[in-house]
């Protein structure tokens, strides 16, 4: 089944739930996906753009080696499975939702790691002294490592001017935490302090630079 039929499918369906096999998994799309991890269990949800039919999609999937395991989860919660064909089975019997708007605008979307940056990671990893390196300095380490990882970016600096009591690391991590939320690239020279830095276990952290 081609995406453009699916989401056919899903544009057409209202409650129920569509469960497509694609190779050794089974995945659930758009509001399925959505009704799926709400109502059954918790899926790791995955947004994605896709050429082939100009948008975005959302997916989450799981292995066939728990299908059984999912369709006694299904019946248990009072909904039917219903087989239309070995490789697309559809969940009957599911409350009304209207949250799948909201929800999938909320996702942040996929972005694939290209080659230059895992390779680029990974030498990184291999070359770091870590016997040289005081445990403060490995955690800010992994921290730009997964800012890297977040937004594909070779080129990353996260720098804490003023700190007290081993908070820096931590700082690294609200900095990096920040400039996502807010939809930005960088973020420069704010002041965490005061209840938001007790609630994160800061005492002071001030004049933070972060560009990712």
């Amino acid at each position: 089944m081609t995406l453009s039929q699916i989401l056919e499918i899903e544009n057409a369906s209202n409650c129920r739930i569509n469960l497509l096999k694609e190779g050794m998994f089974w995945r659930v799309y758009q509001k399925s996906a959505y009704l799926f991890i709400k109502q059954i269990k918790d899926l790791k949800a995955i947004k994605r753009f896709y050429k082939v039919v100009n948008r975005e999609v959302v997916y989450a999937g799981f292995p066939d080696t728990i299908f059984h395991q999912l369709k006694a989860l299904v019946e248990s919660k009072g909904f039917k499975l219903e087989k239309s064909d070995e490789k697309y089975y559809i969940v009957s019997g599911i409350d009304g939702d209207n949250g799948f708007e909201q929800w999938f605008q909320s996702l942040a979307v996929f972005q694939k790691i290209n080659s230059a940056t895992e390779k680029s990671i990974i030498q990184k990893i291999k070359t770091y002294p870590v016997h040289n390196k005081t445990p403060l300095e490995t955690v800010q380490f992994v921290a730009e490592l997964q800012i890297q990882l977040t937004t594909g970016n070779q080129s990353i600096s996260c720098n804490i001017i003023s700190y007290s009591k081993n908070t820096c690391a931590i700082c690294v991590q609200i900095c990096s935490i920040k400039a996502k939320s807010i939809g930005l690239y960088s973020c420069a020279k704010y002041t965490i302090s005061g209840t938001g830095a007790r609630s994160s276990n800061i005492l002071s952290c001030q004049t933070n630079s972060c560009s990712i």
